[in-house]
């Protein structure tokens, strides 16, 4: 026997070898990942605030792989970049809005902001809510078992097929909170991958990408079919409405108007007369107060003037004025 035969004889189960394993490697998408998004050929003059909420993604698999257990598990090496596609679903959209060239200026905000809370500087604004979901093959258990049971014979012929799916709801407002349009919109995306690319890190993450950039290229056209209507809306819609003066509290309160003296008589007599009142007023009030005790001198209501007759200063005085 030849020693050509011998290594030949020996290199053939080599090959067979390498026929399957290369069989048991790699994975398709359907359809495959755009090579482009849509583009206008000049921005419309209008700016574009776009509030993204974090997607909701949800994840079916064989065992214990479902949304709760990802949940917890979402900081391992081998979970991180599947994550990172499905937390990236609407930044996918942002990014190619922006790209677009679809209106002057395009960027996140964190609200709304309708009357004067802060983006009223925008003449669209956009709430984005995304959603996905990853649904391993149903029947991959039943594959795996029996490549194992047949000696990985049939690996090279079996594909696992997995499905995947990224959605959008979106809501056009102007600047004063007016609807102006609503888009719904959907992606589906299938995966074939052989034995050991199936459930990978790496496929899974090509097939969430593929989903959510069809995604974003069909949410872009579709925005930029509407641009003119757009452009209509803002020149014919109102003013945003001014916010409400703000109303300061007052400093200080109105002084409190001093009693009016009363007027004097104008006969000198009724004068000298007012005089003696008053002194004789004066003094019921110091015998009032030294005959009180002082614990019931808060309760003590004070007594009207006491009048009687004049004495003969006061006459004296009387007689002086009326007949100088």
């Amino acid at each position: 026997m030849s020693t050509t035969y011998i290594q030949r004889a020996a290199a053939a189960p080599l090959a067979v070898c390498a026929l399957l394993l290369s069989g048991c490697v790699g994975f398709t998408v359907k359809p495959p990942k755009p090579a482009s998004m849509p583009r206008a050929e000049s921005p419309a003059p209008l700016k574009v605030g776009v509030v993204l909420k974090k997607p909701r993604f949800e994840w079916q698999g064989m065992g214990p792989m479902n949304t709760a257990y990802m949940e917890r598990h979402r900081d391992r090496w081998m979970f991180k970049p599947m994550w990172a596609q499905a937390d990236d679903v609407g930044g996918k959209f942002l990014r190619a809005l922006q790209a677009s060239s679809a209106f002057s200026q395009v960027d996140e905000v964190k609200s709304l902001g309708f009357n004067g809370t802060g983006s009223d500087d925008r003449d669209l604004l956009i709430d984005a809510e995304f959603s996905g979901k990853y649904t391993q093959d149903p029947a991959g258990f039943g594959k795996a078992f029996m490549t194992g049971f047949l000696l990985l014979l049939p690996a090279p012929f079996i594909r696992y097929e997995d499905a995947y799916f990224a959605a959008a709801e979106l809501t056009v407002y102007d600047r004063s909170g007016r609807l102006l349009h609503k888009y719904s919109e959907r992606q589906d995306v299938s995966s074939s991958a052989a034995l050991f690319s199936a459930g990978s890190p790496g496929s899974v993450s090509a097939g969430i990408d593929a989903a959510a950039t069809h995604l974003a290229s069909r949410l872009v056209t579709a925005i930029l079919a509407d641009r003119d209507g757009y452009e209509r809306a803002m020149r014919q819609a109102p003013p945003a409405p001014a916010p409400a003066p703000r109303i300061e509290p007052a400093v200080a309160l109105a002084p409190e108007a001093a009693p009016e003296p009363a007027p004097a008589p104008a006969d000198p007599v009724e004068r000298v007369k007012a005089k003696a009142d008053a002194a004789h007023a004066g003094l019921d009030a110091e015998a009032a107060k030294s005959e009180t005790p002082p614990s019931s001198q808060a309760s003590v209501k004070p007594q009207p003037a006491r009048r009687g007759p004049l004495t003969s200063a006061e006459e004296a005085a009387i007689d002086e004025q009326v007949m100088p």
